[in-house]
């Protein structure tokens, strides 16, 4: 296991991956840990949603991140990022609803069909953004229901 409530095949697990035949996966140290502190990060939302998490997207190689078309500072790539689910705990704005500055988080992002949340691992602090996908790489602030 890598936290109390992921594993490390979640980590790695890309559907665009898999189709196109992209090894996603990092032996990087630095990133590495990034992925433990994401994880523990993660538990933790786990908790506040009192429901389990099925993750979308976690890190990305760069070849899987431009085959998606994420961008070229994207903390999926650091192994800071994971776009998720959560079914028992409604919908991604009900999600976000229950997460906005109640967790400590870099970004929050209201996607159409699933939330982001990212965590810094260096010592910048997490900037507690929040935002709403809007459209062909487009976000506005989020402010609240």
């Amino acid at each position: 296991m890598l936290s109390t409530y992921f594993a490390w095949p979640e980590v790695w697990h890309s559907s665009t991956a898999s189709k196109l035949k992209i090894v996603n996966h990092t032996e990087d140290p630095v990133t590495l840990a990034a992925i433990r502190h994401t994880a523990a990060q993660m538990d933790k939302v786990r908790e506040r949603l009192g429901a389990p998490i099925s993750p979308v997207s976690w890190y990305r190689c760069l070849a899987l991140n431009e085959a998606v078309g994420g961008a070229a500072n994207s903390q999926h790539m650091k192994g800071e990022a994971v776009d998720f689910i959560c079914p028992d705990a409604g919908s991604p704005r009900d999600i976000v609803a229950k997460l906005v500055r109640k967790v400590e988080y870099d970004q929050l992002i209201l996607e159409p069909s699933w939330v982001h949340i990212s965590f810094s691992s260096t010592a910048r602090s997490n900037r507690l953004e929040t935002l709403i996908w809007v459209g062909r790489n487009k976000y506005v602030n989020y402010k609240g229901n």
